[in-house]
């Protein structure tokens, strides 16, 4: 179980929030924003200013390429294929604010000084013309546009001067894009000729679409990749070409598809595989003479470092068994996924017995380090003036057992203190979170599986957690939580996450009398903090489509569902209870998306989340631990934690601890949109908007104070709260550091029509700053 505040403990979150403050001084206001207008104009001209500065005598500063089509009639999707030309001229211009700082810092007169460290750190050196660049990019547009069916384009280049800048341009001759007419595939009698024939409905190439060669090279590797899988071990993407006859007229092009070398090929067939589990590379492959057999796989290694039957359950296809490539890439896949392996290198020795071909594999596996210490030192600051410090430590075996078991121990030590109130103790909260997760490599079930059959390796977690908590002012608590259940990845993009036992026992006990008072003044917040039981299970799937190190948009897809309470109540139980305390009844229903368009120099990120959570039965209210909450360094980040909602009802202040307690909802809905763009090398900026609210799903006491809070279709939208800001991100490689600043826009907790506050907006007073600009430091992107 996560505690409230042990939940986002991955990062070091410094969130600074003061009450609202209306300003009505609107000269003020005027003068404030006539001021940033002429700073930001200013700016801008100082960035245009000089740009040549540091340009020496007789070079000239290059500013861009345009690019001119001289039959643009011809051209179909002419924006688009100018922009991809585009996008091959080189060199790239520079960035006027680096070239700024440049011209601005950088002092040729002397080799050192803070100025021109300035300028090496985040300027850019004045980027000069070269005619050897025009003419690779030259080279390079007329390369593409063959490649893309513009057969007998040409490219020719010129230069427009202006004092010392220069503009390259970059002109087309071309008739336009050739579409493939027809294709033509062998007809010899062959069986691999047979086996293309068969193949042609699935082709990459098709008839009336564009001629490109990346299709012809995706279409030869397709057939590489099926022919290989059926036992041909020697066929080669070099064994397929094609001719191509363009004299057909009106921009149209016959594929011709040939075959070579199909009579040397033949189906090969597997034989003992040699495995190597602590290879090592600066050895000889011959030095390790321990050699153990098992079934058809020999394993010669320096003791036992890892058990023969795991490596036999994820190494794919055995002895007789035609060679198939994607088995071939699966063992590979699963070797590595065990995570005791840094390398796997396998080698094949083709040999003939008895008038067949044979493979007899060699596996080469470098083990990698099996065990790591982690530790971990927190800082933050928080609303009403809270410190709080928090000291981690993890320790990680991923060969625990010798079979891939991996065990996870952490221990979490954090305390917090109220600077402003003298009469609270110096630890206001002390919080102790063990964990121990330990996860198979395989899928314990009671029936046994001797082969993995999926491209990943599904996994079994056992997790046993304990959370302590004392808030000196308010209570203990004590969270025991068991958890045993499955993940799997069935392709590259989709994971699961299965889960038919959580058993959750959580103990309130040392209440203060200030705390009861709460409690007694609010009855869903009592039912909230009851000692309560969770036994449940529940079911997580995402989907995320995004390529690492390659730049493309991707969609990320989470949906989980998660039940408490049915199995028990299946069993008659009268009293409700489990382990003498009563058990808790729900199902929850979580939706998290986020689209991200990526480019060279920005992206927009969008993001959608979704909950509700339903008690019944036995339970009246969802169980605190349950219940959501919004605002925050990850979420409407003009507003602080749990600072939001339910629905428009404003938090109670007068009453203590009321304000932190009951901003949680059966109901949550979310929406973001982040647009982020370089500044300098390692450096980041972004804009944002954020939006969203918590809502009760039923006011079941009738409490008028209350009556805002619930949930309906036709005003829920009206309750929103919105924030906006802007942020800067360090990006160091192995860590980001973020900064955001943000203030509201529209507050949920004002009457209606008074909830937008763009006329309150005064970035010029003090005053305005000091009560609605939130800062918000953390370690990492918030989605």
């Amino acid at each position: 179980m996560n505690l409230p505040v042990l939940e986002n403990r991955h990062s070091l979150v410094l969130l600074i929030k003061k009450e609202t403050h209306i300003l009505n001084n609107t000269k003020a206001k005027k003068q404030s924003f006539i001021g940033c207008f002429l700073i930001c104009y200013l700016l801008l001209g100082l960035t245009a200013c000089q740009p040549t500065k540091y340009v020496s005598e007789g070079g000239y500063l290059y500013t861009g390429a345009t690019i001119n089509f001289e039959k643009p009639d011809s051209i179909k999707n002419i924006k688009q294929l100018r922009t991809r030309l585009n996008g091959f001229a080189r060199p790239k211009t520079n960035n006027a604010i680096q070239l700024w700082f440049y011209n601005t810092f950088h002092n040729p007169e002397k080799e050192k000084g803070i100025g021109n460290k300035i300028a090496d750190l985040v300027g850019q050196a004045p980027i000069l013309y070269n005619p050897a660049d025009l003419n690779r990019s030259d080279a390079i547009m007329e390369a593409y546009l063959r490649d893309n069916g513009y057969f007998n384009s040409t490219v020719s280049t010129d230069t427009l001067i202006d004092g010392k800048t220069l503009q390259a341009e970059y002109n087309i001759y071309s008739n336009g894009q050739y579409n493939i007419r027809n294709i033509y595939f062998p007809q010899d009698s062959s069986k691999l000729d047979s086996f293309i024939i068969a193949q042609r409905k699935q082709s990459i190439i098709r008839p009336n679409t564009p001629y490109q060669v990346n299709k012809l090279e995706a279409e030869r590797a397709r057939l590489t990749q099926i022919a290989r899988n059926r036992g041909y071990f020697l066929f080669d993407p070099s064994y397929i070409f094609y001719f191509v006859d363009t004299t057909a007229g009106q921009k149209q092009a016959d594929i011709h598809m040939r075959l070579t070398q199909t009579e040397d090929l033949s189906i090969y067939y597997m034989d003992t595989s040699y495995v190597y589990p602590t290879f090592n590379l600066d050895e000889q492959r011959s030095s390790s003479t321990d050699t153990l057999r098992y079934q058809d796989i020999k394993l010669i290694q320096q003791g036992e470092f890892v058990h023969a039957p795991v490596l036999k359950r994820v190494i794919a296809q055995d002895r007789g068994e035609a060679f198939k490539q994607n088995l071939q890439d699966q063992t590979v896949n699963h070797l590595l996924d065990l995570g005791i392996f840094k390398f796997v290198n396998v080698e094949y020795e083709p040999f003939m017995k008895n008038d067949s071909n044979f493979l007899r594999r060699r596996i080469y596996l470098t083990p990698s380090l099996t065990q790591d210490v982690n530790g971990e030192v927190e800082l933050s600051t928080e609303t009403s003036n809270f410190l709080g410090a928090a000291v981690s430590g993890s320790y990680t075996h991923r060969n625990i057992f010798h079979g891939a078991e991996r065990l996870n121990l952490r221990l979490t030590v954090g305390v917090e203190t109220q600077t402003a109130d003298s009469d609270l103790p110096f630890v206001n909260t002390l919080e102790l979170l063990a964990q121990a997760n330990l996860y198979l490599p395989r899928f314990l079930l009671p029936f046994r599986k001797e082969k993995v059959f999926t491209y990943y390796i599904p996994r079994t977690r056992f997790s046993l957690t304990n959370s302590y908590q004392r808030r000196t002012s308010f209570f203990t608590l004590n969270s025991f939580q068991f958890d045993f259940g499955y993940e799997w990845q069935t392709t590259r993009y989709r994971r699961h996450a299965f889960r038919p036992l959580n058993v959750n026992i959580v103990r309130l006990f040392d209440i203060t009398n200030d705390f009861q008072r709460v409690l007694d003044n609010n009855s869903r917040l009592r039912q909230s903090f009851d000692d309560i039981a969770i036994l449940g299970m529940s079911y997580r799937f995402t989907y995320n489509d995004q390529e690492i190190n390659t730049l493309k948009d991707f969609l990320f897809f989470q949906i989980g569902a998660e039940t408490s309470g049915n199995f028990v109540s299946l069993l008659g139980n009268e009293n409700n209870e489990l382990f003498n305390t009563q058990f808790s009844q729900y199902i929850r229903f979580d939706l998290d998306t986020r689209y991200n368009f990526l480019n060279e120099k920005n992206s927009l990120i969008t993001r959608l989340l979704a909950g509700v959570g339903i008690p019944y039965n036995n339970s009246r209210v969802m169980p605190y631990i349950k219940q959501y909450f919004v605002g925050g360094a990850n979420s409407i980040r003009a507003f602080p934690l749990r600072g939001v909602g339910p629905g428009s009802v404003p938090p109670d202040i007068t009453t203590i601890g009321t304000a932190f307690f009951d901003q949680t909802g059966d109901i949550r809905l979310e929406a973001n949109i982040e647009y982020r763009f370089d500044l300098f090398p390692f450096v980041e900026g972004a804009a944002f908007v954020d939006a969203g609210n918590v809502w009760f799903l039923r006011n079941q006491d009738g409490d008028e104070r209350f009556a805002e809070a619930e949930f309906e279709f036709n005003k829920f939208y009206e309750q929103l709260a919105v924030g906006t800001g802007l942020g800067i991100r360090l990006d160091l490689e192995f860590l980001l550091l973020r900064l955001d600043i943000a203030f509201p826009l529209r507050r949920a907790d004002r009457l209606p029509g008074n909830r937008w506050v763009l006329d309150e907006i005064n970035i010029g007073s003090a005053d305005w700053r000091q009560n609605n600009l939130n800062y918000n430091l953390a370690i990492g992107y918030p989605f």
